[in-house]
């Protein structure tokens, strides 16, 4: 019964998406990359929040 609920996502295309957002030269920026770094800055923001408010 499960299968049929699947069956729509099947038909649906998965985009390619390019790993590499910039790549100036030999460095090449990869959207992991890029989502460690905001990862880093949100929890560096958050913790100076909490520690300014408490």
């Amino acid at each position: 019964m499960s299968e049929y609920f699947l069956l729509p996502l099947a038909s649906l295309p998965f985009p390619h998406i390019d790993p590499v957002i910039v790549k100036i030269g030999p460095l090449a920026v990869h959207w992991y990359g890029v989502g460690y770094i905001v990862g880093i800055l949100f929890a560096w923001w958050y913790a100076k929040r909490l520690v300014t408010n408490a």
